[in-house]
């Protein structure tokens, strides 16, 4: 068990991760002395959170402030945890939640991966508060990570059994609008996943092999999941399409006339989206077809060693990039985009001179992050194994004493207002081209 009770005693929980890590933290929570409770949006949450403490709301998008509001007032409620916080109903709820002065513990998979998770106040990503001075009063995180190991079957299946009881339970809940495909549609695409990576494995393999033995500089360019918050809510890209023409154009002009450019197809995107089309076009309207090598499958620690640098939106594999010395141009919000750990110059600089890592700077950034707002283990197994439960916990207890310490409250944000969306496709051919503003998991 944790060394201290936490702090706050009525959490209320909304949408967490995919199978039963919410439920598991709410009963030892419950343990020490937390009162629990839950709200259910699809019969996927059902599923994984049945009770006790849940309840359900059926209601309509546009009544989701006055009825979570009216609750929070009910149950006297004084932290909320969550997964994800551009959901838009976590978005209102983390509005609500800043009203009323009440802590937000925001969930996400971790900025350490694949062996840490991410629990953090107010926001992650691009809303991360990392930055702010009282943060640094958490007690530094010296422990060794266990290693969790490959947990995507275990995600794998969860978010099935989560599918299939979110459709089946529509009628439930007439008025839910979720944030990914149906079950039908997300089925089709692990299907395609499965069945692009058993055809294409070989290849990739071999011309990443050859790219390794070549002796050639080369940059690394790993895409991202193209409805993942961080490009949709994190950066100025209209789409992943709309990042890569920009970086191909910007590389086919001022890399070095050797260089090669490789650019790696997110693994749980594969089966949604192809960039096939795209990559060629860019690359053959910036005279440089025969320097840009597209592959979803390679060693990606062997091509961070050897990589002249990366350059990403805000993926965690600029973390991952840092740890193996290779320096990052990131062209997205991301809490490691700072001076003294990422290059600050333009992306045209950047391919022409590449500056070097701060070894330093990045272990002690990286520390931070553990002490801050990582806890080793996952989501989705290797519960007990990990601790990860326990190690949630701590880090709740000491956010939530720092929170509380601090006498003046940030200015609230807006509140946001829930209307229908349509997602942005990201399997089309050209965008135009827009000025960019200046936790993937690795195989």
């Amino acid at each position: 068990m944790p060394d201290a009770a936490p702090g706050f005693k009525r959490l209320l929980m909304l949408q967490g991760p995919v199978g039963p890590f919410f439920h598991l933290l709410a009963r030892r929570l419950r343990r020490q002395g937390v009162a629990v409770h839950k709200v259910n949006l699809n019969a996927g949450d059902m599923l994984f959170f049945p009770g006790p403490g849940a309840r359900s709301y059926r209601g309509r998008p546009e009544n989701w402030a006055d009825y979570l509001t009216g609750l929070i007032a009910e149950l006297d409620i004084d932290a909320i945890a969550l997964f994800g916080d551009c959901r838009l109903h976590h978005r209102q709820a983390i509005a609500i939640a800043e009203h009323r002065n009440i802590p937000v513990f925001v969930f996400e998979e971790g900025y350490l991966r694949p062996d840490h998770v991410t629990v953090e106040l107010g926001g992650v990503n691009g809303h991360s508060q990392l930055m702010q001075t009282a943060v640094a009063r958490i007690a530094a995180d010296t422990g060794k990570a266990v290693p969790v190991g490959n947990s995507f079957p275990a995600l794998a299946g969860w978010s099935a059994l989560y599918s299939i009881a979110k459709d089946a339970g529509r009628l439930l809940f007439p008025f839910y609008r979720h944030h990914r495909g149906n079950s039908v549609t997300e089925g089709l695409a692990y299907f395609r996943s499965g069945l692009r990576k058993l055809l294409r494995r070989g290849r990739d393999r071999r011309r990443v092999e050859a790219v390794l033995r070549g002796g050639k500089p080369y940059f690394l360019l790993p895409l991202q999941v193209h409805f993942d918050s961080q490009m949709t809510a994190h950066s100025s890209f209209l789409s992943v399409p709309h990042l890569v023409t920009m970086a191909i154009k910007s590389f086919g002009k001022h890399a070095p006339p050797d260089g090669l450019l490789l650019v790696k197809h997110h693994p749980l995107d594969r089966g949604h989206c192809c960039y096939r089309n795209v990559i060629d076009r860019a690359a053959r309207a910036a005279g440089c077809a025969d320097r840009v090598i597209y592959f979803a499958d390679g060693h990606l620690p062997s091509l961070l060693d050897g990589a002249a640098g990366t350059v990403t939106c805000n993926s965690t594999v600029g973390l991952s990039s840092l740890w193996h010395d290779t320096p990052v141009k990131a062209l997205g919000r991301a809490i490691y985009n700072c001076p003294g750990l990422t290059a600050q110059c333009s992306l045209d600089q950047f391919w022409a001179a590449p500056p070097p890592v701060d070894r330093e700077n990045v272990f002690a950034f990286i520390a931070f992050l553990k002490a801050a707002c990582q806890a080793n283990g996952s989501f989705y197994t290797a519960y007990g194994q990990t601790g990860v439960l326990n190690n949630i916990v701590s880090k709740m207890t000491g956010q939530y004493e720092v929170a509380t310490s601090i006498p003046a409250p940030m200015q609230p944000r807006d509140l946001p207002v829930i209307v229908p969306q349509k997602r942005r496709d990201n399997r089309a051919g050209p965008v135009p081209l827009l000025q960019a503003s200046a936790a993937e998991r690795v195989e």
